[in-house]
């Protein structure tokens, strides 16, 4: 009797509006991760029709593709993380086996991307980005 009156009062409201609050917390994180991810290509998009419109000034093409790309792989590295956290909250939210090899599978694919990515970044050489 005293299981059952806990199992749907006060403290399984708290439990369930918890998870609704979590569940919301992660939606916020993908649709903060596509904002991120739209600016970040924008702004790429914007430097890159920049430096088209100034390339009759002879300034060096590549040192410019490296300048966008180290832009726009921030951005990506950025939403990259992003992601992983909400993977990571959405785990916590549902604990399934299923959800747990999910998570696992996206984050392995996610860090090495990102950790491709970053290396890649790292390696361009230093400019400096009106973004």
């Amino acid at each position: 009797m005293m299981l059952s009156t806990l199992a749907s009062g006060p403290l399984h409201a708290a439990h369930d509006n918890f998870m609704i609050a979590l569940e919301w917390v992660v939606l916020s994180i993908n649709a903060i991760t596509v904002l991120v991810l739209v600016w970040g290509v924008l702004c790429g998009v914007r430097q890159f029709i920049r430096f088209e419109l100034t390339r009759a000034t002879g300034e060096d093409w590549a040192h410019q593709r490296d300048s966008i790309r180290k832009l726009v792989g921030f951005y990506l590295l950025f939403g990259l993380e992003l992601l992983i956290a909400a993977d990571v909250i959405e785990t916590m939210i549902r604990p399934t086996l299923e959800q747990v090899a999910i998570l696992a599978g996206v984050s392995m694919i996610r860090i090495a991307t990102g950790f491709a990515l970053g290396r890649e970044i790292s390696e361009l050489p230093e400019t400096s980005t009106d973004a």
